[in-house]
């Protein structure tokens, strides 16, 4: 073999090898980028069914309170006092996921939705609840649907945010 022929070969072998490295480097990058997509998918997801859980507790507050006021039955309460205490840390959840992800657009309605839910649970339910036949129980309600109608755009406000992350 002449030295010219064992030149060639060598700079192809390393023409290859620089080839391959690069593949291998390429490689791994889309695969770390394709895993971080994948578990960015997997935590939207999830913030998903929280929130849908969060917009159903709010439901069941809202339901039993309504079927209490209509019959004036305790045991229409159920709903409401199943979804109570399960409210905070749902909300907790869907909080924690928007701070790690970074999704400062739902700081405003998620703080509000908190904020206005408590509102509604001092300044209608538990009055409500207590007092049905109150002679301000309208005003109640007519202040419950306010802040229900509130929380209505919160929820709106959040599921556009979730949906801009899909």
């Amino acid at each position: 073999m002449t030295s010219r022929s064992l030149g060639g070969t060598f700079v192809a072998g390393a023409i290859l090898a620089i080839a391959l490295g690069i593949s291998v480097f390429g490689s791994i990058i889309t695969y770390s980028e394709l895993n971080a997509s994948f578990d960015r998918e997997i935590a939207v997801a999830r913030a998903r069914d929280q929130y849908a859980l969060l917009y159903r507790l709010t439901l069941d507050e809202e339901t039993g309170l309504r079927g209490y006021l209509a019959a004036g039955q305790k045991s229409f309460l159920r709903p409401y006092y199943d979804a109570r205490p399960r409210f905070d840390p749902t909300w907790r959840q869907i909080e924690r996921f928007a701070r790690a992800t970074n999704l400062s657009e739902a700081a405003v309605p998620l703080r509000d939705l908190r904020t206005t839910h408590r509102r509604w649970l001092r300044e209608v339910s538990d009055p409500l609840i207590g007092h049905p036949t109150a002679p301000s129980a309208l005003a109640w309600q007519k202040h419950g649907k306010f802040l229900t109608d509130r929380m209505r755009g919160d929820f709106h406000r959040l599921d556009n945010v979730l949906q801009g992350q899909i």
